[in-house]
């Protein structure tokens, strides 16, 4: 078939390295990705928006700037992979540029932010030197700033001036989620409402274990979405949940037991957590009264989050409410930054800011947080509950409001 006069056929056998220059989609593949949350083609230009957002931030001091970090190179392009440390991005003021090994070729070409796509062996690591040096929009760059991952060292690199190396500026920039984002993290709520509810009903079975519960809810979430796995769900039952991010283990839920669960639903590379507390009668009182002060911090986040205020200030507030209550495991990080996944087992996005005492940083419309509020008797139970929010004008969109919330009771049979 034939091929654009815009791409060149590179050979993709180990050590030969190549660029395809991509000013217009080659007519030999199909077209374009679209985002199933987006069915225009606004994707491109919120994706080109970003780039542009990056290079206006760093083009004082640098000509482009390279990252291996999957998340920053998913949120920067569309490119999505599970070979991860496979691939390498290069943004300039003209655009991006993936380096992708041969087995990732294809999925690279359809992502509807990259202007070119370097290729290499599929068993060679990726050598960021080389690539710069031997690629047209890359030997000509006197000075990068790398975002190194550690698998990737950095070297002098061949004619290159200089280089510098910072790991966060592409984090921070993600810390304020735009529209579209948002309504990925609100298409993402969608499953994990499907996700507690799924729970709360398996829950109401006799005889039914932690793992069960979460088989249940990872199937239930998956099949709203449509689209990714969560990148993972804690479900402990009792002394199961007594500690922090202990996994399931077989146990049951019987009466007077709690069951606590983490877990999220994904959608176009996106998430929005919860913690969500399910009992079974009769409830003990500690439970109820542990819970009450959860659902108390959780009012404060909310009323108290606003653009301008400290998190430190907030963090305050919520640490007044805990002075009362003695021989708890809490963390004392009432929020953290969520948004685009790496598929890892976290949902912690960019940059380290959270909503601490010792955070003297400010709330941003945009920003997006989990707010994790847990109480643990440690090994025996533990009671919780969570919202992913996005600060506004105002103060915040709950974005997993619409998600089952208090203390679930699971349904008698």
């Amino acid at each position: 078939m034939a091929r654009s006069e815009e791409t060149r056929d590179v050979g993709l056998e180990p050590d030969r390295w190549g660029d395809l220059t991509l000013t217009g989609m080659p007519t030999w593949l199909p077209g374009g990705w679209r985002p199933q949350s987006v069915p225009d083609a606004g994707f491109a230009g919120e994706l080109r928006a970003r780039q542009q957002r990056l290079h206006r931030a760093v083009q004082a001091d640098y000509d482009g700037i390279v990252t291996v970090k999957q998340p920053n190179i998913r949120y920067l392009t569309g490119y999505s992979t599970i070979a991860a440390g496979k691939a390498a991005l290069l943004v300039t003021r003209d655009g991006a540029y993936l380096a992708v090994s041969e087995s990732e070729l294809g999925r690279a070409l359809m992502a509807p932010g990259v202007r070119g796509v370097h290729v290499f062996g599929w068993d060679e690591p990726v050598d960021i030197e080389r690539w710069l040096r031997h690629s047209p929009y890359g030997s000509e760059l006197r000075r990068v700033l790398c975002e190194w991952g550690e698998e990737v060292r950095a070297g002098d690199g061949g004619g290159q001036e200089g280089r510098g190396t910072r790991a966060d500026v592409i984090d921070i920039q993600r810390l304020v989620t735009s529209e579209w984002e948002a309504s990925c993290i609100r298409q993402a709520a969608r499953a994990t409402r499907a996700g507690v509810e799924a729970a709360v009903d398996k829950a109401g079975d006799d005889g039914t274990t932690d793992s069960q519960i979460a088989a249940t809810s990872i199937a239930a979430m998956i099949s709203e979405s449509g689209y990714e796995c969560p990148p993972i769900a804690v479900v402990g039952i009792d002394e199961g949940a007594g500690i922090p991010h202990s996994q399931w283990g077989r146990r049951s839920l019987q009466p007077g037991s709690v069951a606590f669960i983490e877990l999220s639903g994904g959608y176009d590379g996106y998430c929005a957590p919860v913690m969500r507390t399910i009992v079974r009668d009769p409830v003990p009182k500690d439970v109820v009264d542990l819970f009450s002060h959860v659902e108390s911090i959780l009012d404060i986040l909310c009323n108290s989050i606003k653009p301008g205020v400290r998190c430190s200030d907030v963090a305050r507030k919520c640490s007044g409410v805990l002075s009362d209550i003695n021989g708890v495991l809490f963390h004392y990080n009432y929020g953290y930054p969520v948004g685009i996944f790496d598929g890892t087992p976290t949902w912690m996005n960019g940059a380290e800011f959270y909503i601490t005492t010792d955070n003297e940083g400010i709330f941003e419309p945009g920003m997006t947080f989990h707010l994790p509020i847990s109480l643990r008797r440690f090994g025996q139970y533990a009671v919780g509950q969570s919202q992913t929010v996005r600060v506004t004008d105002e103060g915040v969109e709950v974005m997993t409001g619409d998600v089952p919330s208090g203390l679930l009771h699971a349904p008698v049979q």
